[in-house]
């Protein structure tokens, strides 16, 4: 996977160019068609993709609900799986391919190696999950409120 497409994401643009090469050459390219699932609901965290084409849905279906509930549309530059290689737990929603996708699948080795020679990498995940955590912060509270709507598309 080219430096260029790693630079470009918020997670990793602050890295030094000798850290994202090694990224890079350690990172995994994947192709998912549309419709492919990346990530089931439930599974084992064991990678995390960085977006390099494309978009995805990230969605959460519960019990007592009728149908999933779209979270969000991640697109190009965008991390997805990461929570699940920094707790350890499963994973909390499903990834679908909404079109053709191109990505860079990193290990909780990889990404914790990032961490450890950036503190840069560390406070862009802050960043990321808090944005996260407050985007579904709006969604309940749509929700609660009888206004939910999906989110509109992200990056892409």
């Amino acid at each position: 996977m080219s430096i260029a497409a790693l630079r470009r994401t918020a997670l990793f643009h602050e890295l030094p160019v000798t850290a994202i090469s090694r990224l890079a050459s350690l990172g995994r390219t994947r192709r998912f068609r549309a419709g492919r699932i990346l990530m089931k609901q439930g599974e084992a965290a064991k990678v995390m993709f960085v977006i390099v084409k494309g978009a995805v849905r990230v969605e959460r279906s519960h019990r007592d609900l009728l149908g999933p509930v779209l979270l969000s549309v991640l697109g190009r530059g965008e991390v997805v799986g990461e929570r699940g290689l920094l707790d350890g737990e499963p994973r909390s929603a499903a990834v679908t391919a909404e079109v053709n996708v191109t990505a860079v699948e990193l290990t909780a080795a990889q990404l914790a190696q990032a961490m450890a020679e950036s503190a840069d990498v560390a406070t862009a995940l802050l960043h990321i999950m808090s944005r996260r955590i407050r985007d579904t912060d709006e969604l309940l509270t749509q929700a609660l409120a009888g206004r939910w709507a999906a989110p509109a598309a992200g990056p892409g």
